[in-house]
């Protein structure tokens, strides 16, 4: 038997974990669900003035271990399968936030039976019991992990199923070529004509467009979630930890005159609108003997290949092109294709007592990291780059998987234009059967164990 069996999960786990946080709170949640839920929990409580559970009614009960001892005081409620989260039988066990009267209620229901939950196991059984979709169900996962308001609404609005909504138009509309298509193969003796032909070309044409509309919302998504990778970058001492600093808002790096003080990457998050980036802090890259310095500029050189966009900073007395000071600092081989991530920042404005010498050539920005000058337009730049600007409110969150799923399905749509200009009927439906299966391992109506156990193991214990 595989890690996902369902039919006997469904049918014979019932599963036991913490609801909320750990930690010492007022409230804590203990969460039973499958075919044995009620049983167990009735084991475990004793009522004070009912004789049994009313679905939906909350009760207030004494919580006991197996030897019939008080563990705790609290309320119980019953959802019966299918009108609960999971859509099997589920009770909640709410009591005092104590780690060890929680994990007390816990034991007690894995002494009658219920087996302790997987990462995403009370997620998974309401996406196999068709409560919620594949997306809806990774939108629950992004909600938790929401970091601004901004990102929340957007997972919320995926959570009440806007994007699969979307996904599911798309998916429906190709299916209903793919049936002409595949009808005109099983009656080849019959031509199809002229303008049925072009009404079907016009009709995936729509539908590519309209896919690669969704991408680009996606990717917005994708931003919206995952965050912008900022990498800092430069020759010592010009400022780089002190910028991290005001980008932050409070001190976190540690700042001295002395030249290659930063040895190491050091990575924090902020927010701008509600977008979080994630800045890394770098050595400063120079010709050094030093063991130490020459490791740190070799990280420093790794951490920037994976960042979406580099701030590259220099001291605003150093009147190098932004080119040339890359050039310098011997990033990659591949210049270009750096210089297009690269945002420039000449540093230390406050020590320049006339401006107007230094010129920017627009390609510098020349800010004050100890005074805060200029800094307001860095941010918006920023967020230029993150193509995230103010009144460009995401819809919904997105990850990388479904973006990538819908630009094989724009892929695939792009090749049956091709191909019903030429009517290959046969490459055309296979080439719409694609596209169709790429839409349907977004919402889960195609999806395999491996992909569902990778999904669900992202998530907490209790959800």
């Amino acid at each position: 038997m595989t890690q996902y069996n369902f039919q006997k999960m469904l049918t014979e786990r019932t599963i036991v974990a913490q609801a909320t946080a750990v930690g010492a709170a007022g409230v804590g949640i203990v969460r039973l669900s499958g075919f044995s839920a009620l049983a167990i929990a009735n084991k475990m409580i004793k009522f004070k003035l009912e004789k049994k559970l009313t679905p939906r009614k909350a009760h207030f009960v004494d919580f006991i271990d197996e030897n019939g001892q008080l563990l705790d005081q609290g309320l119980v409620l019953y959802f019966p399968s299918p009108h609960s989260f999971t859509g099997e039988d589920t009770v909640e066990l709410q009591g005092h936030g104590a780690q060890i009267v929680l994990q007390q209620l816990i034991n007690t229901a894995i002494h009658y039976g219920a087996h302790i939950a997987r990462p995403g196991e009370f997620s998974e059984q309401a996406f196999l019991n068709g409560k919620l979709d594949l997306l809806q169900a990774e939108a629950i996962a992004d909600l938790i992990s929401a970091s601004s308001a901004r990102a929340a609404r957007a997972a919320l609005q995926s959570l009440t199923g806007y994007f699969s909504q979307q996904v599911s138009q798309i998916a429906f509309s190709i299916k209903a070529i793919r049936v002409q298509i595949e009808a005109a193969i099983d009656f080849s003796d019959e031509a199809i004509e002229p303008a049925s032909l072009q009404s079907l070309y016009d009709e995936n044409k729509k539908l590519y467009e309209q896919t690669k509309q969704l991408i680009c919302r996606a990717l917005k998504g994708l931003t919206l979630n995952s965050g912008i990778r900022i990498g800092l970058l430069g020759q010592p001492n010009v400022g780089k930890s002190s910028l991290l600093n005001a980008l932050l808002g409070y001190d976190r790096a540690m700042v001295t005159d002395i030249a290659g003080t930063t040895r190491d990457t050091l990575q924090e998050s902020f927010h701008i609108e509600g977008v979080r980036f994630e800045i890394v802090d770098t050595a400063g890259l120079h010709d050094s003997n030093d063991v130490l310095e020459k490791e740190g500029m070799r990280r420093a050189r790794s951490a920037i290949a994976n960042c979406d966009v580099i701030l590259v900073v220099q001291d605003i007395r150093n009147q190098d092109s932004l080119l040339s000071y890359i050039q310098q600092l011997r990033v990659c081989e591949d210049i270009q294709a750096t210089l297009s991530r690269c945002l420039g920042v000449r540093n230390k404005l406050d020590l320049v007592a006339d401006v107007s010498t230094y010129d920017c050539k627009n390609e510098w920005l020349n800010i004050s990291a100890e005074q805060g000058t200029g800094l307001n337009v860095l941010r918006e730049k920023l967020l230029e780059r993150s193509n995230m600007q103010q009144g460009q409110e995401t819809q919904f969150v997105a990850r990388r998987r479904h973006v990538s799923a819908l630009q094989k399905t724009a892929e695939c749509l792009n090749s049956a234009q091709g191909l019903l200009k030429e009517q290959a009927l046969d490459l055309l439906a296979e080439e719409l059967r694609l596209a169709q299966h790429y839409l349907g391992e977004i919402v889960g109506t195609v999806s395999s164990d491996e992909l569902l156990g990778e999904i669900f193991s992202t998530f907490c214990i209790g959800k």
